[in-house]
């Protein structure tokens, strides 16, 4: 039985709480823009941090604790990052090959994303990799989901599987967008 009554305020959020997220949300915010007044954050899309003036591009692309930057300026970027070590720790890498699910892969000038491991993960995932269905378009214009025996159909959780897919389609295959979606 406790006697009395005693409050305890948490000095810093703790991982798993449920504003956790946003103490960590707020507390980025607060670093990068402490950083340099013309840094702003985007109105529209409020993970993207810029600074744009004839001197300087500098573009942050924030997802929960993993950063994309693009610049043109070397000791702008290594300013930033100096200042962003006196707060939190941080690992630097000069080259990002994966990000949302997404595999980046560089040729020179050219950047070309990938969902193949994701796709692949679902193949397996769903048991899929011996289905002998084949179509020349992605959704054929006779392909009716709902007609047929119900042994034809893979047995998968439908809506799972489709919602899987409506993000594939709408990162980097826009090809299957409109097959995916009426399924959806």
């Amino acid at each position: 039985m406790f006697q009395g009554s005693n409050t305890v305020q948490l000095l810093k959020s703790l991982y798993g709480l449920k504003q956790a997220g946003r103490d960590w949300n707020d507390l980025q915010d607060k670093i990068i823009r402490s950083y340099d007044p013309e840094l702003k954050r985007s109105q529209t899309e409020p993970c993207i941090y810029f600074k744009i003036t004839k001197e300087c591009i500098f573009i942050i692309s924030v997802h929960v604790d993993d950063y994309i930057v693009g610049h043109n300026n070397d000791s702008y970027m290594k300013g930033f990052f100096e200042h962003y070590k006196k707060h939190v720790e941080i690992t630097i890498s000069n080259k990002c090959d994966f990000i949302l699910q997404m595999s980046l892969e560089w040729d020179n000038d050219k950047l070309y994303l990938s969902q193949n491991r994701q796709i692949e993960r679902l193949i397996e995932k769903y048991n899929l990799k011996d289905s002998k269905q084949t179509f020349k378009t992605p959704m054929e214009a006779k392909l009716n989901i709902m007609a047929g025996p119900k042994g034809d159909l893979p047995d998968v959780p439908y809506a799972q599987l489709v919602c899987a897919l409506l993000f594939i389609a709408r990162c980097t295959r826009p090809d299957i967008l409109f097959s995916v979606t009426l399924l959806c």
